[in-house]
């Protein structure tokens, strides 16, 4: 398990830019609010993601529950044909029966991302205190020993949905289909901080197919 909190590397900056503005219209939409921050209380040490082991919405689904994704980044089941994570892979991790794909390349350079943006209600007073702060955990793996890169960032914005500071996971690449469970350094939010916006990403693949798998997906407020 590794536990580490970076900044973004320049070779990713594009990729990044173009995910943040899609944070930003997906949080003007809040089309994942989740049914807890609906409520009018952003609770504690519960999970806020919606969907986030793949579970909701059939194996390939071009839609799938919660996300808010490009290209053909899907859901595949554990012990498909063709090297990805096994049925034993998932009884290892206690992953149920599916997990995330980024699926076929975009264009030579780029693959397909899934984001979900989780609203932060009713912290105010926490969040002028600074005594908020975000858990990020998950589950990555990638296909054999190939470059493909898999990873989690978080990006986290204002009240005007205007991106301020970001969070990146360690990466996982050449995992051989075996998942790798990463955490991140506890982050402390700002007092502006009103959305956290959390991206699955792939880069450096190798071949057609974007081979960074995602399961298990964890992003929970802790007081300090």
């Amino acid at each position: 398990m590794v536990d580490v909190r970076r900044s973004a590397s320049p070779r990713r900056a594009r990729l990044l830019g173009v995910i943040s503005c899609a944070f930003v219209v997906a949080a003007a939409m809040l089309t994942s609010v989740t049914p807890a921050s609906a409520a009018g209380q952003t609770p504690l040490n519960k999970n806020l993601l919606v969907n986030p082991g793949a579970e909701a919405g059939p194996t390939g689904a071009r839609l799938i529950p919660g996300w808010t994704h490009g290209g053909d980044f899907g859901v595949v089941k554990y012990g498909t044909a063709g090297g990805f994570p096994t049925v034993a892979e998932s009884h290892r991790i206690r992953g149920g029966s599916q997990f995330f794909s980024a699926g076929s390349q975009v264009d030579a350079n780029n693959c397909a991302s899934a984001s979900q943006i989780v609203p932060i209600v009713g912290r105010n007073q926490q969040l002028r205190g600074k005594h908020l702060e975000v858990l990020l955990s998950a589950y990555l793996a990638t296909y054999g020993n190939q470059t493909d890169a898999a990873e989690v960032q978080l990006d986290f914005y204002d009240g005007s949905k205007t991106r301020f500071d970001g969070l990146v996971e360690p990466e996982v690449s050449a995992t051989n289909g075996l998942f790798e469970h990463q955490t991140a350094t506890p982050y402390k939010l700002s007092a502006k901080t009103r959305y956290i916006g959390i991206s699955l990403l792939t880069y450096s693949h190798q071949g057609q197919y974007c081979d960074g798998y995602f399961d298990k997906l964890s992003l929970k407020l802790s007081l300090t």
